[in-house]
């Protein structure tokens, strides 16, 4: 190999070890960043799981009671008419 050949060698490593550092760079700073993101949603992910576990779990919370008229279907009767009840659960069983 001659003089020549051996220098762009040489000053092609050095440009192609150069490329690398810069890029080895931009992808350190990209970690950094995702580390942080993670960091940050970790603790906000485990901070709203204990609030939310005190709000609903450990205090007694009870869901509206709105009756039965929202649940009525094939023209069940109201709740408070018990007769009308037994005689459309018959009639139910029958058909």
């Amino acid at each position: 190999m001659s003089e020549v050949d051996i220098s762009k060698y040489a000053a092609l490593y050095e440009y192609q070890k150069n490329q690398f550092s810069i890029v080895k760079g931009h992808y350190e700073k990209l970690e950094d960043k995702a580390t942080k993101y993670l960091t940050y949603l970790s603790i906000f992910i485990t901070a709203f799981s204990l609030l939310a576990k005190y709000y609903f779990i450990d205090t007694n919370i009870k869901a509206p009671f709105f009756g039965y008229t929202d649940l009525m279907v094939d023209g069940a009767p109201l709740p408070h008419q018990p007769d009308t009840i037994i005689r459309w659960l018959i009639d139910r069983l029958r058909s």
